[in-house]
């Protein structure tokens, strides 16, 4: 584990057990929080977006996954992130 700042940490999953990599990850999605996603398009407009649709996929590597619908689906419509 490496301290960037008083709140910021790093962890290398290479450096500690798989069971400590498993509870950070499943901290990270449970209970689920909101999730913010970045995106920047081919022309480099930037969008941020909230997730709430996301799930720990791996411990090893350690990996979250980000759900979304098919931008062609009218709920979506208009939102930029759908279409990044």
């Amino acid at each position: 584990m490496r301290r960037f700042s008083d709140s910021l940490l790093e962890f290398d999953p290479a450096k500690i057990e798989r069971r400590e990599v498993y509870r950070l990850l499943t901290g990270a999605v449970v209970p689920r929080p909101i999730g913010w996603a970045s995106t920047v398009s081919k022309v480099g407009l930037t969008n941020l977006a909230p997730f709430s649709f996301f799930t720990v996929v791996c411990v090893a590597p350690p990996m979250i996954s980000l759900t979304g619908r098919s931008p062609t689906r009218a709920a979506n419509a208009g939102r930029t992130t759908a279409t990044h």
